[in-house]
């Protein structure tokens, strides 16, 4: 289930794949192998909850050079529609799980 709708600011979700599952809740990144796996969870940390704001200022200055470099550098166009195209593919995934009511492969 995604949404942006709430009462309340919260950043929360799961990505379960075929190795691990990934967990986010709101200032903890949370990584966990399969139980058959021999591999150890990981746990990582903000500095800040994600939900802290809706705006995030320390991500502008290299969103905009990201952005001057795609229009600057032929070598370097096409990365910023290629994530934002991979951004969309996992929405739509996300849509479609919920819709199917079972896991989507990406």
């Amino acid at each position: 289930f995604i949404t942006w709708a709430s009462r309340i600011r919260r950043n929360w979700g799961v990505i379960e794949g075929t190795k691990a599952s990934l967990q986010i809740e709101d200032d903890t990144l949370k990584w966990e192998p399969l139980p058959e796996s021999s591999n150890q969870p990981q746990t990582f940390s903000f500095s800040k909850p994600l939900s802290e704001s809706s705006r995030h200022p320390e991500w502008f200055q290299p969103v905009i050079e990201e952005f001057v470099r795609e229009i600057e550098d032929p070598a370097f166009r096409g990365k910023n529609l290629a994530r934002a195209r991979d951004c969309l593919k996992i929405i739509e995934g996300f849509k479609q799980s919920d819709k199917k009511a079972a896991p989507v492969p990406f």
